[in-house]
């Protein structure tokens, strides 16, 4: 299996906030959202997703961890799968990043999908998102 790399654009259709409020309280103020994004590039379609999380009052540090349900194509190969992904912000900086493709969650021709990538938000406030990825022969 090669790894290839696809990159798309994405906005949000739908934001959702549920309420949440642990019992123990921080310097952040957690959050429990519901999102739709809609994906165009070489990775085309719409996912889920849920984010739990929290930010300061300021917005200049927090973190997030989400599960997204992908249906669609990468690359013209159509499916289904699943990923995760967190964020950490200090200082109004990204100070660490991951998105995991997970395991076996790959349906259609996206069965066996494996890989790694990111998510990024430009100054002008698009937002991106890649893969280096593999598919079975």
């Amino acid at each position: 299996m090669s790894t290839r790399h696809a990159a798309s654009t994405f906005d949000v259709s739908d934001f959702s906030p549920r309420d949440w409020s642990p019992s123990v309280a921080t310097g952040v103020t957690p959050g429990d959202i519901d999102m739709v994004k809609n994906f165009s590039g070489d990775i085309e379609g719409r996912s889920v997703t849920r984010f739990v999380g929290g930010l300061t009052e300021d917005q200049s540090a927090g973190a997030y961890a989400a599960w997204e349900s992908f249906e669609g194509s990468i690359d013209g190969v159509a499916g289904s799968f699943a990923f995760l992904h967190m964020q950490v912000l200090s200082d109004s900086t990204v100070e660490a990043m991951a998105l995991h493709i997970v395991p076996s969650s790959g349906t259609g021709g996206l069965a066996g999908l494996a890989g790694a990538g990111g998510i990024r938000v430009d100054e002008d406030g698009t937002h991106r998102l890649w893969l280096d990825y593999s598919l079975p022969d």
